[in-house]
């Protein structure tokens, strides 16, 4: 076999790793779907306002390769580029999220072969080549079906079948520590497709066409404070539960906790709440689980 086809079955190979349920396709006609609803949703925006929605909303998006801080450094341009285009935006995506963040790992596994650097970059331009005809081809034809057969899979996803989702997306993401995945998402079979939904309701606003759960509250207006957005995605009836009982109840629940008198009168207690303003994670943790012993006969809204 010639080795430059060895070379892109290697580069093939690494990317799926990247986005094994999606894959590139899936990525960009996502991308023009949310770019179709913002216009639809906001036609007052203009066009550089709604690319810059469309940025956002992927930079606020989850699984992440970077952390929030260095995807906002990696677009900053982009973003005070007033002449780009749609097909400027998703290579932007496509090629931070398969390349550019992972250039100096595929460089070193490929390096380690023995091939030299103008191979690695030959089988590096072809591969990138494929995607742009790609968006190209998917904005030309105003793709609006989003990634309709990933849905679908999941919509009938057996427990195994969302555990190994959640192992395959969060393997690659720096959004949830491992406990965080293990304690919470994949003890109770959160489906991974409920949570995409309740997600993107809070992140996009109003302008993302979602289909959230009965229990989320509306971004913008009522969102209770103290819940991280993960949180309150993969468990909406438990956020709604709490953030309607009455304070008398709340503060003995935390009482039962350790918490004393005093503590409970500073709501930024870091006894209580991290560093971005949320509760602790332990503090999340024995609310969803006093939860389930509340309703013992009821499944989580997003299971």
């Amino acid at each position: 076999m010639n080795v430059f086809h060895i070379i892109i079955g290697l580069v093939q190979a690494i990317f799926l790793k990247v986005f094994p349920s999606l894959g590139y396709e899936g990525v960009i006609n996502t991308q023009i779907s949310v770019y179709n609803k913002i216009k639809k949703r906001a036609p007052e925006m203009s066009e550089n306002e709604s690319l810059n929605y469309l940025i956002n909303s992927r930079i606020r998006s989850i699984p992440r390769v970077a952390s929030k801080e260095e995807e906002y450094a990696h677009y900053t341009p982009l973003l005070e580029d007033a002449n780009k285009t749609l097909e400027d935006v998703i290579w932007a995506i496509v090629e931070y999220e398969y390349v550019l963040s992972r250039e100096e790992q595929l460089f070193n596994k490929l390096s380690k072969m023995g091939l030299s650097e103008p191979e690695i970059a030959a089988a590096r331009d072809d591969q990138m080549a494929k995607p742009r005809r790609y968006i190209k081809e998917s904005i030309k034809k105003k793709v609006k079906s989003g990634s309709s057969k990933l849905m679908s899979e999941e919509r009938d996803a057996t427990q195994e079948q969302h555990k190994k989702i959640w192992h395959d997306i969060l393997r690659k993401s720096k959004e949830f520590p491992k406990d965080i995945s293990e304690r919470f998402l994949i003890a109770d079979n959160i489906a991974p497709l409920k949570f995409k939904e309740n997600h993107d309701y809070y992140i996009m606003d109003t302008y993302g066409d979602h289909k959230p759960t009965p229990s989320c509250f509306h971004p913008q207006f009522d969102m209770p404070s103290g819940y991280p957005y993960w949180f309150a995605s993969a468990y909406p009836d438990v956020v709604k539960y709490f953030s309607t009982i009455e304070d008398e109840e709340f503060t003995r629940l935390f009482e039962d906790m350790g918490f004393t008198e005093e503590d409970l009168k500073d709501f930024n207690n870091p006894k209580m709440i991290d560093q971005e303003g949320y509760f602790r994670v332990d503090i999340l943790y024995k609310l969803k689980e006093l939860y389930k012993e509340l309703h013992p006969n009821a499944e989580l809204e997003c299971q």
